[in-house]
């Protein structure tokens, strides 16, 4: 789960998380109670769009849930979204955008996250104060001591202006903490091997962002081929923030890594294992990016093989 978009990921991603989902009183529009039933919502429509229904998205972007699917039609209640709660749900999964709609990070909440928001994007109760999440904590202190030239003590996520010289101003910064240059040719030439991997479900840091970069590496480094020599990216669908989550979440990263090194062996696949929802035990092959798993239609879905 790589922070190498530094500052787009903690002025814009966090502070938009932080925004959309903050009412006129500085409260939540979308709080934790919400969670359950968004999450339930979500996992129904999409599911099986992998081909298998079994209780994890293996890919959010195939995902097109419309959080308006479950508006409340009468009264308020856990199992339904208001108005102001759809459009702020609706807001986290497209991400920031500026006043003319261009994209300022590459993308939002992965669908299929919901239930790991809490307290990234919404506060844990009894806390009710946006002030209370995480998002709001790295957001704050980043415009606040690390976003502008000088340090702006006062400035506050309200203060933000999600528009192009905003973002001409931040990005003046980026060189000091970004690591998004695509160009890897002299890391490349000495011998290095790179293994990227990231969460589908991660609340914390978009997948989106991992995603965008390693595209940009394939475009630079002469396409997946000549870049899978030395640089692979796998993604691992229900994974939240660097483990936990609804589907297999523990990998062994460093023997793959070893081995290609010492060996020249590169990693062809990684083998998840964990339990699904906490109950039952599943192991699921992890491919390089952009290729995924499939159940071959004989077996137990919850074994690798």
């Amino acid at each position: 789960a790589p922070a190498s978009i530094f500052t787009a990921l903690n002025v814009w991603y966090q502070g938009w998380n932080t925004r959309v989902n903050t009412d006129a009183n500085g409260k939540a529009i979308l709080t934790a109670a919400k969670l359950p039933a968004l999450r339930a919502a979500v996992l129904a429509d999409c599911d099986g769009e992998d081909g298998l229904v079994d209780g994890q998205i293996d890919d959010p972007r195939a995902c097109a849930f419309d959080p308006a699917s479950i508006r409340c039609a009468g009264a308020d209640s856990a199992s339904c979204l208001t108005a102001a709660q759809v459009e702020t749900v609706r807001k986290l999964y497209d991400g920031p955008r500026d006043d003319r709609g261009r994209r300022l990070y590459p993308g939002g909440q992965a669908m299929g996250s919901e239930s790991a928001w809490v307290p990234w994007v919404v506060p844990a109760p009894p806390n009710t104060a946006i002030t209370a999440t995480i998002d709001h904590g790295i957001a704050a202190n980043t415009l606040k001591y690390l976003a502008f030239r000088a340090p702006r003590p006062t400035m506050t996520v309200a203060d933000l202006r999600f528009d192009a010289a905003t973002f001409r101003t931040v990005s003046e910064q980026a060189g000091i903490y970004d690591a998004t240059d695509p160009d890897l040719s002299a890391f490349r030439a000495r011998g290095g091997k790179l293994l990227l991997w990231h969460g589908w479900a991660d609340p914390a840091i978009s997948p989106h962002g991992t995603v965008a970069y390693y595209h940009a590496v394939t475009e630079r480094m002469g396409g997946r081929q000549a870049t899978e020599r030395f640089a692979r990216l796998f993604m691992l669908p229900g994974v939240n923030h660097c483990g936990g989550g609804q589907a297999p979440n523990t990998i062994d990263a460093l023997t793959p890594v070893l081995n290609w090194v010492e060996h020249g062996t590169p990693p062809d696949k990684l083998v998840a294992t964990g339990p699904v929802n906490g109950a039952v035990a599943r192991t699921r092959p992890v491919f390089p990016y952009p290729l995924v798993a499939r159940y071959d239609g004989t077996g137990s879905i919850d074994d690798a093989a």
